[in-house]
């Protein structure tokens, strides 16, 4: 089973996710303590630049066939990686941030 995941998980995508999973909690977290970090400016980059950065729409075009063939194993274990992956290096850009402030 872990050698079909390897194979139907582009490396590519998940580190793509990985860092701006990583990059979205660093902006978040880092930008809070300073107000002076206009609105509009907050929502270009969490939204306009980081969000087209995580490319997530590919993950679920990568699970579509898992669905489509019946595997619905492999698709909980690729789900559950992505999702372990993604929200991990989100609250490590968080925590990150919070160790360098205080």
């Amino acid at each position: 089973m872990a050698h079909e995941l390897v194979r139907v998980s582009p490396c590519g995508t998940l580190v793509v996710n990985v860092v701006g999973s990583l990059l979205m909690g660093l902006s978040v977290e880092g930008a809070a303590p300073r107000r002076q970090f206009a609105a509009k400016i907050k929502a270009l980059l969490m939204t306009g630049l980081l969000a087209n950065f995580i490319i997530f729409w590919i993950f679920s075009l990568d699970v579509m066939p898992l669905i489509q063939r019946d595997q619905f194993l492999l698709t909980g274990a690729y789900f559950l990686t992505y999702a372990a992956f993604i929200i991990s290096a989100l609250f490590m850009g968080v925590l990150i941030i919070r160790w360098c402030l205080s």
